[in-house]
This record gives structure tokens, sequence and C-alpha cells, in this order.
């Protein structure tokens, strides 16, 4: 810390003050190699414990996904067990059989895994399959109108975008009407942008609540339990798409709620 000794004279403390000047240098690079080494050595062993932890968390991941793929198929091949009763036990196909049948399509569509975007026809057909199960609760209440364009219907969207929608529509808008509870998809290009509108004629919503929907949809943080769902799709649009696509809501000429889709062709 103090620097070399100076050296006086060359008689024998000279050499002994020259010689402990180099001792002295030579410890500092020993020391500075060791810092290096240690440097080094713990870099290393961070990345191996990074490896090992990537390890343990591939082999989980691996574990996880063949356990949802034995769930599923525990449950489908279950559905259609019941399915099989009633119609044995009912002698011919009835409206429990017609359920279990058609949850278990729909949920085949929704647990399968294969694509996270699918042309815009599957996610209508799984829109049906849903809207036809939520109507055996309803008797007739609901109807679903697909005003879709067919030029659109290729256009690949991500999974399970508009049945969240549709449930959100059901749930919050028709659930009170006693009759007359409408639907419509309507749907339209505009340059590499596609826009698909899920409209109800339900109660509506006033226009303090609209604004509070349209915050909650821009906040980054998930509270409470009510519009998951449309949390849900409008993030994982804009992971997929960009920050500018996603939801955007406002009240229907229908008296209900309109809300927005807005993807681009990929």
């Amino acid at each position: 810390d103090i620097g070399d000794v100076p050296v006086g004279s060359r008689d024998e403390v000279g050499e002994l003050t020259a010689a402990f000047n180099g001792m002295k240098e030579n410890i500092r690079h020993l020391i500075e190699n060791l810092n290096q080494k240690s440097q080094v050595e713990a870099r290393l062993h961070q990345e191996e414990l990074k490896n090992i932890r990537m390890d343990e968390l591939l082999r989980e991941s691996q574990l996880l996904a063949l356990q949802s793929q034995i769930n599923p198929h525990f449950l489908f091949n279950t559905l259609e067990a019941i399915g099989n009763a009633s119609a044995l036990l009912m002698e011919g196909d009835n409206e429990i059989t017609e359920m279990t049948y058609t949850l278990g399509q729909l949920m085949r569509i929704s647990l399968s895994n294969e694509n996270y975007l699918v042309p815009l026809r599957e996610e209508l057909e799984h829109v049906k399959l849903y809207v036809k199960l939520v109507e055996f609760r309803f008797h007739g209440r609901l109807c679903l109108h697909q005003e879709i364009p067919e030029a659109l219907k290729g256009e690949r969207i991500l999974k399970l975008t508009l049945q969240p929608l549709i449930e959100n529509s059901i749930q919050h808008g028709l659930a009170g009407k006693r009759s007359g509870g409408n639907i419509w998809l309507r749907g339209e290009k505009r340059g590499k942008d596609n826009y698909i509108y899920v409209v109800d004629n339900g109660d509506g919503i006033t226009e303090e609540v609209l604004q509070r929907l349209r915050a909650h949809l821009r906040d980054s943080a998930i509270t409470g339990s009510r519009h998951i769902g449309m949390r849900n799709v409008d993030q994982r649009l804009k992971l997929v798409f960009g920050e500018e696509y996603g939801l955007f809501v406002s009240s229907s000429e229908e008296g209900g709620l309109c809300v927005t889709v807005r993807f681009r062709t990929l």
C-alpha cells in the first residue's frame, strides 16, 4: 500500500530492499491472479447451478406435460361413458347424451395444445359448441348470429379468444333476460388488420362502468374476479400481435356491449 521502499545504496541492505520490492510485486500479481481465478470459478459455479436448475425445471415441465395429457383423456373417456350409459338407460340418445358429447368435443378443442394460433373458422366452431352447451340451460332464450366474411375465416387467431367474450356477454348481459337474448359475431378486414365484433343486446352498462372496464383492461395487474377472462384475452393478443392490438369495449347500438377484437394478419 505504501509503494516501493526506496533503495538508498547497493550494499547488502540495498540488495535486500530491492529483493523485498520484487517480492512485494510478485505477491501483488499472485493476489490478482487468485482473485481472477476465484471470480472465474464463481461464475462457473453459478453457471453449473443455473444449468442444474434448468434441468430440474425441464424435468418438472415434462412431468406436468405428461400429467396434463393423462387427465384430459381420463375426462374424455368418462364423459363418453356417461353419454353411453345415459343412452342405454333412456333407450336412445337424449338431452343428457347430447350435453355430454358436446362437452367432450368442447374440451378436446380447449385442452389440445398443438397450436396456440388457429384459423378463425376453427375458433368459430368452438364458439358454436360452447353456445350449444349453454343453450341447454337457457332453453331457447339465447341465439348466436355469425356474420363473418368468408375471406376472414382463414386468418389465424389465438385459440380461446372468442369463447371468454361470449361467456362474458351471457353472464353479465343476457343472464337476466327472459327471452330474446342475442349475440352477434361480426367481422371485417382493414388492410393487414382484422376486426371481430362481439355484440349483445343485454342490459348494457353505464358510462362510468364502461370507463372502469376500460381502465381494468389497461391495468397490468389483475385484481378481483370480474372480467379476468377479458384481461387474459387482451394480454395474450398484445403478446402475440403487439401492444396496439387487443380488446376495445364500447356500448352497442343493440343496447348491450360491443367488444372489438383487433389482430393482424401473420
